[in-house]
């Protein structure tokens, strides 16, 4: 087992009519520090049970990000993935993941119509900066897709999928970018969550408050707005 706080393994013995325990090592790092994090300096803070996003192939986690209405700018322009926060895989080998957009109009304002049916995208270690501080670290050039960001907000979606062997071009990834446009996170509260993951048992549902590992998705996927002009 593994979430944010917590992780160990055991093999399990083909008798298992009597009690057993378990012993689970927690996991304690300090928190950057920044507004989002106040009151949280360290993870020993944080839900014990929170969960990594790091969906099984052809599962899906998707982030509900939402607009200032007073704001003019309603096109995503660039899209920025810290997955040291997200807890993804990110191995020297390739590590895909479909890249997909939703209205929140679902069912309990869950992700509902596809902006962006899916986008393949490379989320490996070897694809980032060489820089020590910036492994991990991805941006994502988004404007051909002309993904708009209603006054309810998008979910931005991650999909696991495997891929052997096959060669292809996603969206432009520029070095060293700096937004300029406003930009938009996940919303940085432990009550109640703004992440929905999808699995083929159980279709949408959302986190629950005790998987909840905010503040951590509030740093790790954010997207810069521009208009349409």
């Amino acid at each position: 087992m593994n979430t944010v706080l917590y992780e160990g393994k055991a093999g399990i013995p083909a008798d298992t009519a009597s009690e057993m325990r378990l012993l689970l090592h927690r996991n304690a790092y300090q928190l950057p520090k920044n507004d989002c994090f106040a009151g949280l300096p360290d993870t020993l803070r944080m839900n014990p049970y929170a969960s990594l996003a790091n969906p099984l192939p052809g599962d899906e986690l998707a982030f509900l990000l939402k607009n200032n209405p007073a704001q003019a700018t309603d096109t995503i322009r660039t899209l920025f993935l810290d997955v040291n926060q997200l807890g993804l895989s990110q191995g020297e080998w390739d590590t895909y993941y479909s890249l997909k957009a939703y209205l929140a109009n679902g069912p309990k304002q869950g992700p509902g119509t596809e902006l962006l049916p899916g986008v393949r995208i490379n989320l490996s270690r070897s694809r980032t900066s060489l820089a020590a501080e910036k492994i991990g670290h991805f941006t994502f050039d988004l404007r051909k897709y002309r993904i708009p960001m209603p006054a309810q907000g998008v979910y931005v979606s991650l999909k696991r999928i495997v891929v052997e062997g096959e060669s292809f071009s996603g969206p432009e990834r520029p070095d060293n970018y700096i937004p300029t446009g406003p930009m938009l996170g996940p919303a940085c509260t432990q009550a109640k969550s703004s992440a929905w993951v999808y699995t083929h048992t159980t279709g949408w549902r959302p986190l629950t408050s005790a998987e909840n590992p905010a503040p951590l998705y509030h740093e790790a996927i954010q997207v810069e707005l521009v208009g349409y002009k």
